[in-house]
């Protein structure tokens, strides 16, 4: 569904040594002799001390400042506590006996909690256990566990090889279970929602895009291969193969009318069945990201270019209607606007579905909306067919290992491939923080809204499988 430090863009990096490569010595006879020359220095200033000449590109610093003035002022007041509790964070040094806390002292191994809140569904709490280095050949292994909020319970586990096999072949083996309670469903498309006594529920999804307000519960189990390739430079090629089983079940307790009230129940292919999927995949991912930044995660890239393109087809086991491919791609462009941590990254997205209306189970539909694609809408509030997005992102520092950013999403779902227009698309817009180590992201909260009105807010206390999805 969606980020550090506080040098300023004056000040120059701290290993680069005034005067341009000069001796100190040089640099006092510099200034000496232009003493000397010039006459006495007037009173205040100091004597002996080359000032450095000002970045002839500075002056354009006044553009994203402008432009952003108004933004970040209110962003600096709403986020207030938020900066009053990473100084106590700095000052009594919570990170390190965090870290102390939790890890071993090789910071290989730890066991930590977890937390996650999001409008509309409430507080998830758990605790993630994790190895980086479990036989010696950086092999990663992952456990955790969450109860609460969207999910109910939540179980799951993975195991990477790391270097085991080659430093460029990697295989990652992963399961796990999840019972989601109230999960949103708004029909296919991009229409207002309405209740289901002005639509004339039930709605029959082959043959409107009526988007009624219902809910339904869903649980769910999955065992995913994946085998990763480094083609070099900078590009990998994944092989994932998954199989899954979901039961979706009516909500009887759940925002809107439940499922089978406001739908024909002939139109949801699935519901009320077990559907049981294979899953296979082929994605190319090129990693063009650079990172000015040694004290941010290089996830939070300063320039270059990510892009993923991918294509996989779904089959269903046993008695499970499911024949359908899935096609995407994800284009990232980071543009460095000062000094590698005044950062604009844009982004475009397109996700689709390709198959007869009977082989695709409802819920495999690609969707728009919550904390990651479409910020400023709840979870899942569009699906399509087809659905596209795109987001620009300004992210600059704010004091060190706490960085601020303003986005802009816009982005619609298509029930119909022949329905492709770019009228009507949806606008989300707000603001986060992401409290970072040189290693990963700690803590992020984002805070956003959209054309449609409504406040969506987000604290995550373990974002990093949330910003795998965003970058």
């Amino acid at each position: 569904m969606c980020c550090f430090t506080g040098a300023g863009a004056g000040a120059a990096p701290p290993d680069e040594a005034p005067g341009d490569g000069a001796t100190q010595a040089e640099v006092y006879a510099e200034a000496a002799a232009e003493d000397a020359h010039e006459g006495q220095s007037l009173p205040g200033e100091a004597r002996g001390v080359r000032v450095p000449a000002r970045h002839r590109a500075r002056w354009l610093l006044w553009v994203p400042r402008t432009i952003f003035f108004i933004p970040r002022m209110v962003i600096d007041v709403a986020t207030l506590p938020v900066l009053g509790a990473a100084w106590v964070a700095s000052r009594y040094q919570l990170r390190e006996r965090f870290t102390e806390v939790f890890f071993n002292d090789e910071r290989t191994f730890g066991v930590f909690p977890t937390a996650f809140i999001e409008t509309g569904f409430g507080l998830n709490v758990g605790a993630r256990l994790v190895h980086k280095d479990l036989f010696g050949r950086q092999e990663h292994l992952s456990v955790r566990a969450g109860f609460g909020g969207r999910y109910e319970q939540r179980y799951e586990g993975s195991l990477d090889s790391g270097e085991r096999f080659t430093s460029r072949v990697r295989v990652r083996l992963s399961g796990g279970w999840e019972r989601l309670g109230s999960t949103r469903f708004n029909g296919l498309g991009n229409r207002d929602t309405v209740a289901p006594e002005t639509a004339g529920a039930p709605v029959d999804l082959r043959r409107s895009d009526s988007a009624v307000r219902s809910s339904y519960r869903e649980r769910r189990g999955w065992v995913r291969l994946d085998t990763r390739v480094d083609l070099r430079p900078r590009t990998e090629l994944r092989w994932s193969h998954a199989w899954s089983f979901r039961r979706l079940e009516a909500d009887p307790d759940g925002e809107g009318a439940p499922l089978p009230d406001a739908y024909a129940l002939g139109s949801l292919v699935g519901f009320g069945d077990v559907v049981r999927e294979n899953y296979n995949e082929l994605a190319l991912t090129f990693d063009g990201r650079r990172s000015m930044r040694s004290d941010w995660p290089p996830i939070l890239a300063s320039s270059g270019v990510w892009l993923e393109t991918w294509v996989g087809y779904a089959t269903g086991v046993r008695a499970t209607p499911s024949d359908h491919a899935r096609a995407g791609f994800d284009v990232q462009p980071f543009i460095n606007l000062w000094r590698g941590d005044r950062v604009l990254r844009l982004r475009l997205r397109v996700d689709s579905v390709i198959g007869a209306y009977d082989h695709i189970p409802f819920d495999d539909y690609p969707t728009l909306g919550g904390p990651v694609f479409l910020r400023g809408y709840t979870r899942d509030r569009f699906r399509g067919r087809l659905t596209a997005l795109a987001t620009a992102e300004y992210r600059y520092p704010i004091q060190h290992n706490l960085a601020g950013y303003v986005f802009v999403d816009a982005g619609r779902a298509w029930r119909r491939f022949e329905d492709l227009s770019p009228r009507g698309l949806r606008l989300g817009f707000g603001f986060g923080i992401d409290v970072v180590t040189s290693r990963a992201f700690i803590l992020s909260l984002q805070l956003a809204s959209s054309i449609d009105g409504g406040v969506h807010f987000s604290l995550n206390l373990d974002p990093q499988s949330v910003r795998r999805a965003t970058f």
